[in-house]
């Protein structure tokens, strides 16, 4: 089997809307990262990184504030089991884990952690994609509203300012599109094959 382009109908113009919208600030394309895998075996690949949590906070004899924290992985892992038939055809086994750090309880010592699993099986032609979404974010943040000049007082400024709790809900569409890699070439095969894809996409995108 050898590796096809997406159709311009299906590839060119998925690429070309992602781009667009992102240019237009409707979307934030997160990463685009790429995963090798075997046939019938699974993949996986983590997107995040590593924060620093506080646990509790101690005051020792002394009066002096000792803060404990922990290592904490946040992200997105993706885990890909694909299997190739006749047909040029792949089935696509896609788990995916968003984790996140919510909050901090200050008593028990334990983080407040956000876990969103989604888990689908789908079945698609070469180089075809398969949108996934239903993982929400929630992010809290302080929106401080404070008199001018007033509410930077040492002391009474807090009279003139007040703290606001916010959460904002974000949805993650992650896309995944297969590509068969044929036994007779390499994996720079592949990337010189998607790199001229990138340019047909950019090229569909000027025109439209």
């Amino acid at each position: 089997m050898g590796l096809q382009l997406p159709k311009l109908a299906s590839g060119l113009a998925l690429g070309a809307s992602l781009s667009l919208l992102s240019q237009n600030g409707a979307i934030d394309i997160v990463s685009e990262p790429s995963i090798l895998a075997i046939n019938n075996k699974e993949s996986s690949i983590y997107v995040g990184e590593t924060i620093s949590v506080k646990t509790s906070s101690n005051m020792d004899k002394n009066g002096n504030k000792d803060d404990n924290y922990k290592r904490e992985d946040v992200g997105l892992t993706l885990k890909v089991k694909p299997r190739i038939s006749n047909d040029n055809k792949v089935t696509l086994e896609i788990n995916t884990t968003l984790e996140d750090v919510k909050t901090t309880k200050t008593n028990s010592g334990n983080a407040d952690t956000t876990k969103k699993e989604v888990k689908t099986t789908a079945i698609v032609k070469n180089g075809e994609a398969v949108i996934l979404g239903g993982l929400i974010e929630d992010k809290e943040g302080i929106t401080v509203n404070k008199v001018p000049v007033l509410g930077d007082i040492p002391v009474v400024g807090g009279l003139f300012k007040n703290d606001k709790k916010n959460i904002r809900k974000r949805s993650l569409v992650i896309i995944v599109t297969p590509y068969i890699i044929p036994k007779s070439k390499d994996l720079t095969y592949v990337r010189n094959q998607l790199a001229e894809l990138k340019i047909l996409e950019e090229k569909y995108l000027n025109q439209s």
